[in-house]
């Protein structure tokens, strides 16, 4: 089975700019600031039939297991006086999935190049905004195929993030009511891409990780 660690708890800052709400020239500081919660910490792979088949080492099979786990703690608030002063967390958290490769080629010819491209999307990242799905099934479909560069998503990603250059991904997930409609979906995610340096694909292996993020509003 895939590699499991459970990280304690911790509240934290994050930056806006990483964050699938867009920030405007002129903001407050409630609407600039984020909590982050958390959650779990894990490895899976890449492999093309261990997400197929759904291995327990997969990618697929992690992110089953990590959304299952974070989706019981959507209940959860965040402290009053962790947003700045006059701000206060928002009711309900996002959940957030990440996934960054574990290894990386250093000998590879386009590091220097990705590297750069890197800087580049961390600033400015990739975004698939509001994808809607009916069921946990499709929304985790519809990474693998992002992430596999299938689909009309998948392959606009890999134009984009082209050459050897490898994503990292990073998940806001809205979970909705339990009878979703066209109109309030069970989930609604933002999918946020950085181009990174080549990776060493001898491993195939990718850090995982959850976390809640609140947004933090005006009183």
């Amino acid at each position: 089975m895939g590699y499991f660690v459970r990280q304690a708890a911790s509240l934290l800052f994050v930056a806006s700019l990483a964050l699938s709400v867009p920030v405007s020239a002129q903001t407050s500081p409630c609407s600039t600031a984020h909590l982050a919660l958390s959650l779990d910490k894990r490895v899976g792979s890449s492999s093309f039939f261990g997400n197929l088949f759904g291995s327990d080492e997969s990618i697929k099979s992690q992110l089953k297991a990590m959304f299952g786990e974070a989706k019981e703690s959507l209940a959860s608030t965040a402290s009053e006086g962790s947003c700045p002063e006059g701000c206060t967390p928002s009711g309900t958290p996002q959940l957030l999935f990440t996934a960054t490769p574990q290894s990386f080629d250093a000998e590879h010819p386009e590091v220097e190049r990705c590297t750069k491209l890197l800087e580049a999307t961390t600033s400015t990242p990739i975004v698939y905004r509001d994808r809607r799905f009916g069921s946990f099934k499709h929304l985790s479909e519809a990474f693998l195929d992002i992430a596999q560069g299938s689909g009309d998503d998948g392959e606009d990603l890999y134009k984009r993030c082209d050459g050897d250059c490898s994503p990292r991904y990073s998940l806001y997930i809205t979970v909705g009511r339990d009878s979703p409609t066209p109109e309030a979906p069970l989930f609604q995610s933002d999918i946020l891409v950085a181009c990174g340096p080549p990776r060493d694909k001898s491993e195939n292996l990718y850090d995982l990780g959850t976390q809640l993020i609140w947004k933090c509003e005006s009183k």
